[in-house]
């Protein structure tokens, strides 16, 4: 939250190249904490032994044994390709949409740590209440739909509203994603599932690029609502997952 409020009057007034060398220095006293941090070692071992590409795809073949975790899989897969890419577009709303340039980028900014902030404390007092299964897919279509809201929004408060939003339906969606992960694969596989689990999240890039390509030909607000509706479209396969 500090960030973004900081970083917003920083690039008005020094540029983004003061504003970045700045953020990066600020990292340093970082550095001496991680050197303090001395990891607990047990005698149990990983059952996953052999080349990491063995170790990933013997996860895969297990992933898709399992229906639930291969529709939670499946709806992360859509959900980080096609909604959580939604970032990329920022400097591009706040500058072309919202005529609001680096101050209105900062605005964004912040409203995606409010909302962020609120959705993680929002998931945990449902944890135990509701199951893992409707925090996905109520968590999944409302960050959709608050997303194509920010997208044909030409209304400054209203889109930071819908950015704060967004931002706290999404984080219920990829914390009870990632728990039930963990929750539903054995102990013996668990290691490998989330390695595959990241390995899907890597595919973000390859969303970020072609949402640009889209932007650069049909606009950033069809772009990104296009997107966010294809999220929709599929975020309801953990439901559909638990209930078969």
């Amino acid at each position: 939250l500090a960030g973004p409020a900081i970083g917003g009057p920083l690039l008005t007034r020094l540029g983004a190249e003061s504003a970045l060398i700045i953020s990066t220095i600020a990292f340093a006293p970082v550095v001496p904490l991680y050197l303090l941090i001395k990891p607990h070692h047990t005698q149990q071992r990983s059952a996953a032994k052999g080349p990491l590409v063995a170790s990933l795809a013997g996860g895969v073949r297990y992933i898709c044994r399992e229906p639930s975790l291969r529709w939670m899989f499946l709806a992360l897969f859509v959900m980080v390709l096609f909604v959580n890419t939604w970032g990329g577009l920022f400097p591009t709303i706040a500058e072309d949409v919202l005529h609001r340039g680096a101050g209105g980028l900062s605005g964004i900014a912040l409203a995606v740590g409010v909302g962020a902030l609120s959705g993680a404390v929002i998931s945990m007092l449902m944890a135990g209440r509701v199951p893992d299964a409707r925090q996905q897919f109520g968590g999944g279509l409302l960050f959709a739909a608050f997303v194509i809201v920010l997208a044909v929004s030409t209304s400054y408060p209203l889109s930071l509203v819908a950015t704060a939003a967004a931002a706290a339906s999404g984080a219920p969606f990829f914390i009870s994603n990632m728990a039930a992960t963990q929750l539903n694969a054995s102990e013996e596989f668990r290691g490998r599932v989330v390695s595959v689990r990241y390995v899907v999240s890597a595919v973000q890039p390859a969303g970020l690029i072609a949402l640009g390509a889209v932007a650069e030909t049909a606009g950033p607000s069809i772009a990104l609502a296009g997107s966010a509706a294809i999220g929709a479209g599929w975020s309801r396969m953990p439901a559909l997952a638990r209930r078969s």
